[in-house]
């Protein structure tokens, strides 16, 4: 029997409320990502060991390479703990498809907000620009 869809919806709740209170408080609590995540692989525990190593390995090598990524300065501490969580709720077989949307997700976010920067900074015009000079 395939469990995922037990740890998808509880996994959807975890990210929609780190999602609001980030954009509400621009933190995501260590309380929810790391409690969150100790929870996803307590629960992979129960179905037993194999489901509880996958889910294990899947949290360490999303960890691991958002730790990368906040290391460089490209995320931040919040986002790194959020997908650690989210490798241990859906664990090592399903990394590759989730870091794949995250990294589709992540480019249509930079280009609507470059599009939106864009659109409230009014451009110059020439005569503007030499006049100031």
């Amino acid at each position: 029997m395939d469990w995922t869809i037990i740890f998808i919806i509880p996994l959807l709740l975890l990210i929609g409320l780190a999602v609001y209170l980030d954009i509400r408080t621009r933190r995501i609590p260590n309380v929810l990502t790391l409690g969150g995540s100790l929870v996803g692989l307590a629960l992979a525990a129960i179905f037993g060991s194999e489901i509880f190593m996958d889910r294990f390995l899947g949290a360490l090598a999303v960890g691991a390479l958002w730790l990368g990524f906040w290391q460089l300065g490209l995320v931040g501490g919040g986002d790194q703990k959020l997908m650690l969580m989210v490798g241990a709720w859906l664990g090592w077989s399903l990394c590759i498809p989730v870091l794949l949307a995250v990294g589709l997700c992540g480019a249509i976010q930079s280009v609507v907000v470059m599009g939106w920067r864009r659109r409230q900074t009014p451009a110059l015009s020439w005569r503007q620009i030499l006049s100031d000079t």
